[in-house]
Parts: C-alpha cells; structure tokens; sequence
C-alpha cells in the first residue's frame, strides 16, 4: 500500500517525465501547424503581383481553411476514439504539409481555395485533439499553463514567420526558377511532413502504454487521474437522485461493437444539445477573431504604417515573442490561482485597449512609435486569454440535461467512462470549429475595411468591440460562479 505522500511524491516525478515527453514535441507540432495556416498572410502583396488575387479573393482564399475547419472538427476529434494518438496525429501533420506544400504550386484562384479546403480539412484533426489528448495526462488544475505552452506555439510561429519571410522574400526570388513565396511554402511545409511521420513512432498514447513512467509512476497518476475523473462524473450528475456513486457499485462487462456505436451517437447528440457550450463557442470566437487579425495582417497593418513587405516581416517577430512570453506566464498564474474567467476578462480588456489604440494611431505613418506600441498591447491581450478560455472549458460542467440523463441511465463502469470521455472530447472539438469562425470573419472585416475607407481603422474598432464583449462576459460569469458557490455554501444555514 502507498502512502499518500508517496503518491504524491510519484506523481510529480510522473507530471515531469510527461513534460519533458511530450511537451516539445507538441510543442513542434503545434508550431508546423500555425506556420502552415498563416503564412498566407506574410505574402499578401505577391500573390497581388504574381497571381493577380484581387484583395476580396485574398479574403476568400483566407476564410476557405476555416470552413474545412469548421466542417471537419467534431468529426475529426471522434476518430481519436477510433485510432491511437500516434497513428491519428501522424497522418494529419502529415496531410496538412502535403496541402501547404502544394499551394506553393497554385496558379489560379479556384486551386488556392481547394487547398486551403482541404488543408483546414487536415488540421481540423489536430489542436481539439491535443486539447483532449493533454486531458488524458493531467489533472484539470494542470491544463492551463500545459495549453499555454503548446498555443504559445502559435506566437513562436508568427515570430519564426517573420523571420523566415524576411529572409527568403529578400533573398530567394528567382532561384531555380521559382518565386521566393514559393520557396516560402516549400521551406515552411517539409518539415511538417518529416516530423508527421516521427510523431508516429515517438508520440505516446497513454499513461498506460507509455515506457518512460514505472509501474508505482503509473498506479499513482491512474489514482489521481481517477479521483479527477469520479470528480467530474458527480459534477456532471450534479443532483442528489442523479449522483454518481462509489465505482465499486458499477459492473464492468465487454461492450460489443454495435453498443459502442449506439453511445457515441447518444453521447455525441446529448453533448451537442447543451446550450451552453455553443454559447462558450461563440464567446471563443470572440477572442480568436482578433487573434486571426493580428496573425495573418499584422505585416500589412505595418505596410500602412509606411514599411515594405519585407520590413514589416522582420517588425512583426518582438511582438510575437513577448505574446509567446506572457501567454506562458499568464497561463501558469491562472493555474496557481485555479481561476480562468478573470484572467480572460483582464487579457480580453487589454487587447481592446491595444485596438483602440490602433484605431486611433494605426494608419498615421508619422508616428510609427505609438502605432507598434498599440500593435504589441494588442497582441498581448488576445493570445494570453485563449489557453485560459480552453482550460476554463475542461474543467467546467455545461454538459446538457440530457447528457445528465444518459449517465443516469448507465450502470456499466466501461459504458460511462465511453460516454464521458466522447463527451469530453466533443466539447473542445465544438467550441475550437466555432471559434475559427474568427478565420473567416477577421479577413472579411480588414479587407472591407481597407477597400472602403483606405485603412484598417473600422476593422480595429470591430476587434474593440468583440473584445469587450468577451470580457464583459467572461466577467459575468466569474460573477455567476462566485455568487453561486456562496449560494450553495450558506444554503444549508439558511434551511
């Protein structure tokens, strides 16, 4: 028998070796991934030039990855309940470099719009996995600064982007007879595809498949794992006559293939009927659509100020790098203080006050100063708040009445950790489709924007405005969660 401190003791020797494993890989992944979908935005002017793209064509071409996104990503994030991690992440990193790689080769607008489809289609089955792959490994007051670490990923890319636009954009043209945009999709995509096919042979799937964790190592995080997992179970059956008992109460018994499927349509439909979690969506999206502004119109909104193509690449790597910066640190105290809505209010305000700024001074070409200073408190305040919207998600109940039921009904131990897994694993699969319809609501708005008013100061003021949204919302609902719990803890006294 383990003692407590022991299995605390072996626990924390586990959550490192986890991190040390699995951490810089997704890291990479998750890095691949965002320079695949962005880099789009880092060659707006030469498509102009060499593929006569009009600017509402560009927007299109934009706006095309997210509707596969949008399509594919409930579907997508189930198949992980059909195929090992390794196997299902391998295939995917490897898909979504193909695709990027062939936009290096497009010639029309038609081919460009395919690609983009198909290559949102790719990437669909990615970062909602990893959401719920990291839910697999660690217990819900571990997630956020985990989910910061990865989507700090994002902002290493805008970073690394700009680097490598700066330098192949200036230097490459004309080599072996191809564009220097050309060679940047070539240069940006390999290396997804070679990493997809090492992820299959070093991803681990599992705490219990994983090598690298001892036999005590395992025992202890599948008890702590499990004492998270009966924690969300009771919260989802939160009522007295719906409380999910001890697990020795429950039966484990095989389910057969036609059972399985029966309870991924059920839980799949049951999870999908909570209105709350499209509404945690749209509020997602709320937040990724500055986000997309800033990723993929960050260089052009430099280019107003008065900088080439190529300049406003290299200007846009500081601003990435400190949002990398704090999106960490951010995360890691919203985990320490085990509180997410707050911490998205304040990082959303910010950001409403970095496009105000940019409303103001971002198209004025003598006073570069003010207008990268407004564009730096931007960026800072959108990326920070998306890990703690993600974490928020993981470890709160807006499962739906009818989901309640379902687990009700359940006597089989097998049969609930199924339906509470896809549960689970639909939920960030849901809320991540509707968040990027930011990706095709931010190109819309610049381009609208730019070709109405000669800037970008209508688009800011929309991003103002969907980012006080959010955190006014998600101030709402901090306020909701503290009254209900002191409701709930005075009740007894008051009855």
């Amino acid at each position: 028998m383990i003692s407590p401190e022991r299995e605390k003791q072996l626990v924390e020797i586990a959550t490192r070796k986890i991190d040390f494993r699995i951490f810089p890989l997704l890291f990479v992944l998750r890095l691949f991934c965002f320079l695949d979908r962005v880099n789009l935005g880092n060659v707006y002017y030469s498509f102009q030039y060499h593929l006569k793209i009009s600017p509402g064509q560009f927007a299109t071409v934009l706006g095309m990855f997210f509707v596969g996104y949008i399509c594919f990503g409930v579907p997508s994030n189930m198949m992980l309940k059909c195929f090992q991690p390794s196997t299902w992440f391998s295939s995917v990193v490897i898909s979504w470099g193909v695709f990027s790689l062939g936009t290096s080769w497009a010639k029309s607008y038609s081919a460009l719009l395919i690609l983009r489809f198909c290559l949102g289609i790719s990437e669909a089955g990615f970062f909602p996995g990893v959401v719920y792959y990291l839910t697999i490994w660690y217990h819900q007051d571990q997630i956020a600064f985990r989910m910061g670490c990865v989507f700090s990923a994002a902002c290493a890319a805008g970073a690394i982007s700009g680097l490598v636009s700066f330098a192949v954009l200036s230097s490459m043209e004309g080599i072996a007879k191809t564009h220097a945009y050309q060679w940047l999709f070539i240069l940006e995509s390999v290396p997804a595809i070679i990493g997809g096919g090492f992820v299959y042979f070093i991803l681990p799937n599992s705490p219990s498949t994983a090598t690298f964790l001892t036999h005590d190592e395992k025992q202890a995080l599948f008890s702590y794992l499990r004492h998270q997992n009966d924690q969300n179970l009771n919260e989802i059956a939160s009522s007295e006559e719906m409380r999910i008992g001890p697990t020795d109460v429950y039966v484990r018994r095989d389910m057969d293939t036609r059972r399985k499927f029966t309870l991924l349509l059920k839980s799949m439909c049951a999870t999908l009927s909570s209105v709350a979690l499209w509404c945690f969506g749209l509020g997602y999206c709320c937040l990724l659509t500055p986000m997309y502004a800033a990723a993929f119109f960050l260089p052009s909104m430099l280019g107003e100020i008065g900088f080439s193509e190529i300049h406003s690449n290299l200007l846009s790597v500081p601003v990435f790098t400190l949002a990398g910066i704090l999106t960490v640190y951010w995360t890691k105290h919203s985990d320490r203080r085990k509180e997410r809505a707050l911490h998205i209010a304040q990082s959303a305000f910010v950001g409403a006050a970095g496009y105000t700024a940019l409303a103001i001074c971002g198209s004025a070409t003598n006073n570069f100063t003010a207008a990268y200073l407004s564009m730096l408190v931007a960026v800072m305040g959108v990326f920070p708040s998306l890990p703690c919207s993600l974490a928020w998600l993981s470890s709160t109940n807006i499962f739906s009445n009818k989901f309640q039921q379902l687990l009700y009904e359940l006597r089989d131990r097998n049969e609930l950790d199924l339906v509470e897994q896809i549960g689970r694993s639909i939920q960030p699969a849901l809320v991540i489709s509707l968040g990027n319809l930011g990706g095709i609501v931010a190109p819309q708005v610049f381009t609208l924007s730019k070709q109405y008013t000669g800037s970008f100061s209508i688009a800011h003021i929309c991003m103002t405005c969907i980012l006080l949204l959010a955190s006014i919302s998600a101030f709402l609902a901090h306020k909701f969660q503290v009254q209900r719990r002191y409701f709930q803890s005075t009740m007894p006294n008051i009855l």
